[in-house]
């Protein structure tokens, strides 16, 4: 299947790298014919399309199902070479034993490494994970309910202490003055807004700036966008995997 690969280039000082981002697929498992799983299949199929439209970005309709569109994904990732997969959140749409069951079983197919950090539709209550490479340390943090908390403050700063490069993985998106122009006409559901924010959510989005964080990577939004948290701080937003849509991070 032809999936809407995007390619963003980073340079960091470390060695090259090639991540693959997905986010956002919201799969349910149908095979069942749990009523509430076709409703919400029904319901995604319709909510693509408006998110397609309201990013001005391809309405990709190949996939029969989005159970068979995870499957697609995992033969895609399988047949690329990448270093690392990153899971920025709602690979699945909601929490049930047929949706586990599901996503258990094809990332038990995936050949890759990779780092899953839940959505708010797949919410595992884990607070962070970490990647460490020789140069460079990915840290996937879960800001679900779109807050954080103190072990991910006191994790992210042990992190920057290690002086290594740093990519951070989330799912929701941070407004700020910086770029708040970018969420103008985007729904406050869909962001974490810095200026209502709790003060230990605030620590942690202010220690994000420091100067081996370069880049900050999320979902959530169903549309991408390439914007700054501050002077330095580059934050990527993917689009939503249930549009076909797959980021290549290429590390330089």
């Amino acid at each position: 299947m032809d999936f809407i690969e995007r390619i963003i280039d980073v340079s960091l000082n470390t060695k090259s790298y090639k991540f693959i981002q997905i986010s956002d697929l919201h799969a349910i498992n149908t095979y069942t014919f749990d009523p509430k799983a076709i409703e919400l299949e029904r319901k995604w199929k319709k909510n693509k399309k408006y998110f397609a439209d309201f990013y001005d970005e391809a309405y990709f309709n190949k996939a029969s199902s989005s159970y068979k569109l995870l499957m697609d994904i995992t033969s895609y990732l399988n047949d690329n070479e990448c270093d690392l997969v990153l899971f920025t959140g709602d690979i699945i749409d909601f929490i049930s034993d047929d949706n586990l069951e599901m996503l258990k079983e094809e990332l038990g197919y995936i050949k890759h490494p990779y780092l899953y950090i839940p959505g708010n539709h797949d919410n595992f209550d884990e607070d962070y994970k970490v990647i460490e490479f020789k140069d460079l340390i990915v840290f996937g943090v879960n800001n679900a309910n779109k807050e954080f908390n103190t072990s991910q403050v006191e994790k992210l700063k042990e992190l920057i202490s290690k002086n290594k490069e740093i990519i951070v993985c989330m799912h929701i998106p941070i407004k700020n003055k910086y770029n708040q122009v970018i969420f103008r006409d985007i729904e406050d559901y869909y962001y974490i807004d810095y200026d209502s924010a709790n003060l230990i959510t605030k620590t942690f989005i202010d220690n994000l700036k420091a100067s081996n964080i370069n880049l900050i990577i999320c979902g959530h939004l169903h549309g991408f966008k390439d914007f700054s948290l501050d002077n330095s701080t580059r934050m990527v937003s993917a689009s939503s995997a249930l549009n076909g849509n797959i980021n290549i991070i290429n590390i330089k």
